[in-house]
């Protein structure tokens, strides 16, 4: 007794391609490439995306939910530019993350809206933040010209680097974004690890550089 189902030997070629394009779609290209290796993606890949943006906790309705806002230039395109990770790739990146994060102080604060998957410091209202979510490719119903488009939809609550482990993986891990410093107000890197801009210490010029003049005159 055969198997139940359609046979691929009874169908026409032209059904059988669609049929073909449905069935292995996770073999279709994504025209998305990983920001770490360059490898491209296929739709049964398991992919992250990774942004710096600005965190913000906003009401909706009754509740408190967390918003993130892209940073953008005075041409309102991305300050910096988001990437597409192997889950792989990824996953050596953040373990390289912790090992730096190790050696940092863990900061806490009263006000915290949010805090570090990595380090474990609170983070607050309005900082430069990275956040890192899954992508489910999905097989668009569109085929123009019988390509096979593959979307995609980010998904879940992301994880949240705080800026410092975010300029931590910039500067020491793997550079993404070479055309901007991260931070939050033009900070240096100690700067960035004392949070100076929570106390307003830098507002005048950066505490580091008069701290290294006068021990330059003394």
């Amino acid at each position: 007794m055969g198997a139940s189902g359609t046979n691929p030997a009874n169908m026409g070629p032209a059904a059988l391609t669609a049929e073909e394009n449905r069935l292995e779609h996770a073999l279709c290209q994504t025209q998305q490439a990983c920001g770490a290796c360059g490898e491209d993606f296929h739709a049964c890949d398991e992919v992250l995306l990774l942004q710096a943006v600005r965190v913000h906790l906003v009401q909706n309705g009754g509740q408190y939910e967390l918003h993130f806002a892209s940073v953008l230039d005075e041409r309102e395109e991305y300050l910096y530019y988001p990437y597409f990770l192997d889950l792989g790739c990824w996953e050596e990146q953040l373990l390289a993350l912790h090992e730096y994060a190790e050696e940092v102080d863990t900061m806490k604060v009263s006000n915290a809206i949010c805090h570090c998957k990595v380090c474990g410091s609170d983070i607050l209202e309005a900082e430069l933040v990275g956040i890192v979510n899954y992508v489910e490719w999905e097989v668009s119903d569109r085929e123009p010209q019988g390509i096979v488009e593959v979307e995609y939809t980010v998904g879940g609550a992301p994880d949240i680097l705080c800026t410092q482990c975010l300029r931590t993986l910039n500067n020491s891990v793997l550079e993404y974004w070479d055309n901007v410093d991260i931070s939050n107000c033009g900070e240096c890197e100690e700067g960035t690890e004392e949070r100076c801009w929570r106390s307003g210490e830098c507002t005048n010029g950066c505490k580091k550089d008069r701290e290294r003049f006068m021990q330059s005159t003394g």
